[in-house]
Protein backbone atom coordinates (compact mmCIF):
# COMPACT_ATOMS: atom_id res chain seq x y z
CA UNK A 1 0.00 0.00 0.00
CA UNK A 2 0.83 3.66 -0.75
CA UNK A 3 0.65 6.55 1.58
CA UNK A 4 0.92 10.54 1.13
CA UNK A 5 1.85 12.53 4.02
CA UNK A 6 -0.78 14.86 4.20
CA UNK A 7 -0.81 18.96 5.43
CA UNK A 8 -2.99 20.52 7.95
CA UNK A 9 -3.04 23.82 9.79
CA UNK A 10 -2.67 23.44 13.99
CA UNK A 11 -2.52 25.82 16.41
CA UNK A 12 0.81 25.42 16.88
CA UNK A 13 1.06 26.33 13.20
CA UNK A 14 1.83 23.80 9.87
CA UNK A 15 3.13 20.23 10.09
CA UNK A 16 3.08 16.99 8.40
CA UNK A 17 0.98 14.23 9.49
CA UNK A 18 2.95 10.81 7.94
CA UNK A 19 1.01 7.50 8.21
CA UNK A 20 2.69 4.76 9.52
CA UNK A 21 1.88 1.02 8.53
CA UNK A 22 -1.88 0.51 8.68
CA UNK A 23 -2.87 -2.97 8.61
CA UNK A 24 -6.50 -3.27 5.96
CA UNK A 25 -8.67 -3.99 9.43
CA UNK A 26 -8.14 -0.76 10.85
CA UNK A 27 -9.89 2.02 8.34
CA UNK A 28 -8.41 5.41 8.08
CA UNK A 29 -10.10 8.65 10.05
CA UNK A 30 -12.73 10.54 7.91
CA UNK A 31 -10.64 13.30 6.84
CA UNK A 32 -7.94 10.41 5.74
CA UNK A 33 -8.06 8.47 2.66
CA UNK A 34 -5.56 5.77 1.22
CA UNK A 35 -5.07 4.09 -2.18
CA UNK A 36 -5.19 0.17 -2.90
CA UNK A 37 -4.50 -1.81 -6.08
CA UNK A 38 -5.33 -5.60 -6.23
CA UNK A 39 -6.59 -8.39 -8.64
CA UNK A 40 -9.94 -9.26 -8.92
CA UNK A 41 -9.39 -12.15 -10.88
CA UNK A 42 -6.82 -12.59 -13.71
CA UNK A 43 -8.66 -10.37 -16.75
CA UNK A 44 -9.17 -7.51 -14.28
CA UNK A 45 -8.19 -5.19 -11.42
CA UNK A 46 -8.75 -2.46 -9.42
CA UNK A 47 -7.43 0.96 -7.79
CA UNK A 48 -9.43 1.54 -4.63
CA UNK A 49 -9.49 4.84 -2.46
CA UNK A 50 -10.38 3.57 1.12
CA UNK A 51 -11.70 6.06 3.56
CA UNK A 52 -13.11 5.31 6.96
CA UNK A 53 -16.95 4.00 5.98
CA UNK A 54 -16.55 4.08 2.16
CA UNK A 55 -14.21 2.76 -0.54
CA UNK A 56 -14.63 3.64 -4.60
CA UNK A 57 -12.57 2.95 -7.28
CA UNK A 58 -12.25 2.15 -10.66
CA UNK A 59 -11.89 -1.40 -12.33
CA UNK A 60 -9.78 -2.30 -15.10
CA UNK A 61 -9.64 -4.95 -17.59
CA UNK A 62 -5.78 -5.75 -17.50
CA UNK A 63 -3.79 -6.95 -21.13
CA UNK A 64 -1.00 -7.99 -19.73
CA UNK A 65 2.29 -8.74 -21.91
CA UNK A 66 5.37 -10.94 -21.85
CA UNK A 67 7.69 -8.15 -20.43
CA UNK A 68 5.83 -7.88 -17.36
CA UNK A 69 3.78 -4.81 -18.42
CA UNK A 70 0.36 -4.05 -18.54
CA UNK A 71 -2.25 -1.81 -20.62
CA UNK A 72 -5.38 -1.07 -18.51
CA UNK A 73 -8.42 -0.08 -19.85
CA UNK A 74 -11.16 1.20 -17.51
CA UNK A 75 -14.08 -0.86 -18.09
CA UNK A 76 -16.34 0.03 -14.69
CA UNK A 77 -16.58 2.15 -11.77
CA UNK A 78 -17.56 1.01 -7.77
CA UNK A 79 -18.48 2.58 -4.64
CA UNK A 80 -19.38 0.65 -1.58
CA UNK A 81 -20.50 1.99 2.02
CA UNK A 82 -22.52 1.35 5.05
CA UNK A 83 -25.50 2.33 5.42
CA UNK A 84 -26.37 4.84 8.19
CA UNK A 85 -29.90 4.05 8.55
CA UNK A 86 -30.50 0.33 8.47
CA UNK A 87 -34.29 -0.21 9.56
CA UNK A 88 -35.32 -3.97 8.63
CA UNK A 89 -32.12 -4.61 7.67
CA UNK A 90 -28.57 -5.25 9.59
CA UNK A 91 -26.27 -3.68 9.73
CA UNK A 92 -23.91 -3.99 6.32
CA UNK A 93 -21.94 -2.94 3.26
CA UNK A 94 -23.52 -1.72 0.15
CA UNK A 95 -21.38 -2.41 -3.02
CA UNK A 96 -22.90 -0.75 -6.11
CA UNK A 97 -20.95 -1.44 -9.24
CA UNK A 98 -21.04 0.53 -13.00
CA UNK A 99 -19.96 -1.25 -15.82
CA UNK A 100 -19.63 0.96 -19.10
CA UNK A 101 -20.30 -0.45 -21.86
CA UNK A 102 -16.84 -1.47 -23.46
CA UNK A 103 -15.68 -4.65 -25.74
CA UNK A 104 -13.82 -5.44 -23.19
CA UNK A 105 -16.13 -5.37 -20.26
CA UNK A 106 -18.11 -8.62 -19.35
CA UNK A 107 -21.26 -8.93 -21.07
CA UNK A 108 -23.31 -9.65 -17.70
CA UNK A 109 -22.29 -6.78 -14.29
CA UNK A 110 -23.66 -8.97 -12.27
CA UNK A 111 -20.27 -11.01 -13.38
CA UNK A 112 -18.17 -8.30 -12.52
CA UNK A 113 -19.81 -7.08 -9.75
CA UNK A 114 -19.51 -10.69 -8.17
CA UNK A 115 -15.77 -10.96 -8.72
CA UNK A 116 -15.32 -7.43 -7.15
CA UNK A 117 -17.40 -8.87 -4.02
CA UNK A 118 -15.05 -11.49 -3.58
CA UNK A 119 -12.13 -9.40 -4.25
CA UNK A 120 -12.83 -6.46 -1.89
CA UNK A 121 -13.98 -9.58 0.91
CA UNK A 122 -10.66 -11.03 0.61
CA UNK A 123 -8.51 -8.31 0.68
CA UNK A 124 -10.69 -6.85 4.24
CA UNK A 125 -12.12 -3.99 2.78
CA UNK A 126 -15.22 -5.13 3.52
CA UNK A 127 -16.88 -8.21 5.17
CA UNK A 128 -20.57 -9.92 4.90
CA UNK A 129 -22.94 -8.75 4.89
CA UNK A 130 -22.92 -7.21 1.66
CA UNK A 131 -25.78 -5.80 -0.78
CA UNK A 132 -24.39 -6.24 -4.16
CA UNK A 133 -26.09 -3.77 -7.13
CA UNK A 134 -24.95 -3.67 -10.46
CA UNK A 135 -25.39 -0.86 -13.21
CA UNK A 136 -24.52 -0.10 -16.72
CA UNK A 137 -23.68 3.02 -17.35
CA UNK A 138 -22.11 5.32 -19.94
CA UNK A 139 -20.02 8.80 -19.91
CA UNK A 140 -22.19 11.18 -22.24
CA UNK A 141 -21.24 14.71 -21.93
CA UNK A 142 -18.46 16.66 -19.65
CA UNK A 143 -17.94 19.91 -18.70
CA UNK A 144 -15.22 21.39 -17.41
CA UNK A 145 -15.68 24.06 -14.62
CA UNK A 146 -13.01 26.65 -13.34
CA UNK A 147 -9.71 26.51 -14.32
CA UNK A 148 -9.20 22.68 -14.99
CA UNK A 149 -7.25 22.16 -17.50
CA UNK A 150 -2.90 22.62 -17.10
CA UNK A 151 -1.38 24.65 -20.09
Amino acid sequence: MAFHAKRMRTDEGERALAAAVISPRLYPRDDQAIMKRFDVNPDFSVDCTIADKSRSGEIYHVRRNISGGQTLTPVARFFAWQPDFTEGYHRHWRVDCFVMRHPLALSEPILLGQALVAAVTREELCDEPIWLSTHRSDDEKGQAYGNLFDD
